[in-house]
């Protein structure tokens, strides 16, 4: 992102809507690290690394599903994990540190809720 910044000025616009998913149970044992390495490389570090660079008047557009509050259903714990930590990270940025307008745009569509477990 520095060397994109570096090169074409300063980033605009952030509109967050990447997103790799990795289904494996949290405690998998044969779960492939790499790929789940990749996805918190997309999911999160990208928005860290891409609000780093906005720019003065900059902001944020969050589109997501919703699956950054709650695990749809088994398989996407650590997933959901990158995208709640992603949305906490460009709402703190919007909120706290640098005051950076920001909108949050969610599937309005109810998602698939996990059987309860008693």
């Amino acid at each position: 992102m520095r060397a994109v910044a570096a090169r074409f000025g300063r980033l605009d616009i952030l509109v967050n809507n990447a997103g790799v998913t990795v289904v494996a149970a949290i405690d998998d044992a044969d779960v492939d690290l790499p790929a789940l390495d990749r996805q918190h490389d997309v999911n999160y570090h990208g928005v860290v690394a891409a609000i780093s660079v906005l720019g003065e008047g900059g902001r944020i557009v969050t589109i997501g599903s919703g699956v950054g509050t709650r695990v749809g259903f088994g398989g996407m714990t650590d997933y959901t994990a990158t995208k709640a930590a992603a949305r906490r990270s460009d709402s703190g940025a919007a909120v706290v540190d640098r005051a950076v307008p920001r909108e949050d745009v969610c599937d309005p569509r109810p998602q698939p809720q996990a059987p309860t477990r008693l």
